[in-house]
């Protein structure tokens, strides 16, 4: 075997074991570098009854009767910690007991000094909830609005004693279907009331709102 064959041979051994050594050395991805520690997104059971702790004593100090119901609680970062959160609520308020109105605040709370306290409120727009009430009138065809020419169909209502007030009647919620009282009837009817500013559709009648009646009697 002459020398160049010799030199070729050796070449050839070293070339192979820095390729085995590579790849026994070879891990999947440890060229990458790790990944960053994402801080949990969740509310600890402490941290959340002290945070619903805060909000119930806030809604104590409210003027009017109400009922807070928190609807997510979510954390904002601050260091490695979470010291700060955002809840997000409804302020129900309430008429001798009953749902009266409703409107949303996001209130940030936030942990200062070892205590947790609210540091911003935003409140949302404030709507009105349908009451239960009782309407007693006359059986009629309400009126159309404005004085453009008007087709000649009767949409029953009634026109609420000693007032100017005309109510739409809807009596799907009724077990049974009313009497077809003539108009000029004098009734009492009971239900729930949506004023006019909360229909979803634009009104041709001149209306203050809808009763959806769960009894019609006649006075």
């Amino acid at each position: 075997m002459n020398t160049k064959t010799l030199w070729a041979m050796g070449l050839l051994t070293i070339i192979v074991a820095l390729g085995v050594y590579g790849y026994s050395s070879y891990r999947p991805g440890s060229e990458l570098p790790p990944k960053a520690q994402v801080p949990s997104d969740t509310v600890s059971n402490g941290d959340q009854s002290a945070i619903e702790a805060v909000i119930v004593e806030y809604g104590a100090t409210l003027q009017k009767p109400s009922k807070i119901n928190i609807v997510s609680i979510a954390p904002r970062a601050s260091g490695k910690a979470f010291e700060s959160y955002q809840v997000e609520a409804n302020i129900v308020e309430t008429v001798s007991g009953s749902p009266s109105g409703v409107y949303p605040v996001s209130i940030t709370v936030e942990k200062q000094g070892g205590s947790w306290m609210i540091t911003a409120l935003t409140k949302g727009a404030y709507s009105e909830l349908p009451q239960r009430t009782t309407i007693t009138g006359i059986w009629e065809c309400l009126p159309h609005k404005g004085d453009g020419p008007h087709t000649m169909e009767c949409a029953f209502g009634i026109a609420k004693d000693q007032s100017d007030g005309h109510y739409a009647v809807d009596t799907s919620l009724m077990s049974t279907y009313p009497v077809d009282y003539p108009t000029g009837t004098h009734l009492k009817i009971e239900g729930i009331v949506t004023p006019a500013n909360q229909l979803s559709s634009v009104q041709k009648y001149d209306i203050d709102g809808i009763i959806r009646a769960t009894s019609i009697t006649k006075i």
